[in-house]
């Protein structure tokens, strides 16, 4: 009911629309004035204090860069045995953090044993091919050939020695392998780097494929903010701006600003670089923080956010001089849920802040009827009309 009625207003307003006095303003009588529910307010003068650089509050969360976090894989498939660490558990380099039964870890222990085997045998072939060709029993081909075996032999072992490196067992554990010839089924993962576990993706008895991951860490180093604001916000922010962190002894500083415009969403992510890295900021925290910003324009006046309406795509205003009404082009500087601060008005101005919408459709012509003129007739013409009236 309240559309049409809204509705019915504008086509009212539109039909009885009254030529404009002059360029650039719209002149209306008391009673289409009435119909559309104008009303008008002064704008208020932003406070010399409030015209300094004042902190704007965003909120968003906290992000890690991709060198902060370190995933730990599964070197080779197997089942969970033992999860040694908890989430938010600190670790350091080469601490154990999780075991693992795998099968494939005793067919690669096997298959190195056998190569470093072969290696040796081809290595004692070598050696005795070459004490005959110095006594020129055989020939120069033989012993190249012999050479070439010994070094692909050499190739192949060294290259199951560095997989099972790569797998986690250590110089003293190759050697005991190799001393003892005792194959182990049992895999210790360790951490790569310091930090602090951030999620455990694996449970006891799951089974996993090589390269699955186990865990995430959580590095030590300097995280950043994503922060929203929205675009009247964003005019008040600037690069290298300080920003100071909620419940936390953390600043930073504004690193860029960057567009989304995806769909409804029209925010634009504030990237702030923080310091150092703290306990009190972890990755996907939701936080909230103060961002200094620019300090307003003089004469920066305050208005309600109502008044504001979009015309040749700028922001104007519309101010009532007697019963004209002309649109004022202004400078948004911020707008928060129902105040705007504007710059370029008049202190004195009258605004509209109720009725926008109705003027706004009378400016631009929406359902205009006005007659056209009617041509004169010639002089002739009208004399014979009207004798022969008579």
């Amino acid at each position: 009911m309240r559309l049409r009625s809204s509705f019915l207003i504008l086509g009212l307003l539109c039909v009885s629309l009254a030529p404009r006095a002059a360029p650039g303003q719209l002149t209306l009588n008391p009673e289409q004035i009435r119909l559309a529910g104008v009303a008008t307010a002064l704008p208020v003068a932003v406070a010399a204090s409030a015209a300094a650089p004042a902190a704007l509050r965003l909120h968003g969360s906290v992000v890690a860069p991709p060198q902060a976090t370190e995933l730990v894989s599964a070197p080779l498939g197997g089942v969970v045995q033992a999860v040694l660490v908890s989430a938010a558990d600190g670790v350091r380099a080469g601490q154990p953090v999780l075991r693992l039964h795998s099968p494939a870890l005793m067919g690669a222990q096997r298959e190195y044993l056998q190569l470093r085997l072969q290696a040796e045998q081809a290595a004692d072939r070598l050696k005795r091919d070459e004490q005959l060709a110095g006594e020129g029993i055989i020939a120069e081909a033989r012993l190249r050939e012999t050479r070439n075996a010994e070094q692909q032999a050499r190739v192949a072992a060294e290259e199951r020695r560095q997989s099972l490196r790569l797998a986690g067992l250590g110089d003293a554990q190759l050697k005991t392998l190799v001393s003892q010839l005792a194959v182990q089924p049992v895999l210790t993962v360790a951490a790569a780097a310091n930090g602090r576990v951030a999620e455990v993706m694996v449970q006891p008895g799951q089974q996993v494929e090589a390269g699955a991951p186990l865990l995430k860490l959580a590095r030590p180093l300097p995280l950043s903010l994503a922060l929203q604001a929205t675009r009247e916000q964003a005019t008040r922010l600037r690069t290298g701006a300080r920003v100071q962190l909620d419940g936390c002894a953390l600043g930073g500083r504004v690193r860029g600003l960057v567009p989304t415009l995806q769909g409804s969403n029209q925010a634009v992510i504030v990237q702030v670089a923080l310091d150092r890295a703290a306990d009190c900021a972890q990755p996907n925290q939701a936080v909230s923080a103060e961002v200094d910003g620019v300090a307003l324009a003089a004469g920066a006046l305050r208005v309600p956010a109502a008044a504001l309406l979009r015309l040749d795509g700028q922001d104007q205003v519309f101010v009532r001089q007697g019963n004209s009404f002309r649109p004022q082009p202004v400078q948004l500087v911020s707008r928060e849920a129902d105040v705007a601060t504007v710059s370029g008005l008049a202190a004195d101005s009258q605004v509209v802040v109720h009725g926008v919408a109705a003027l706004k459709g009378a400016w631009a012509g929406l359902g205009d009827t006005q007659p056209a003129a009617v041509p004169a007739r010639p002089a002739a013409a009208a004399s014979a009309a009207s004798a022969g009236g008579r």
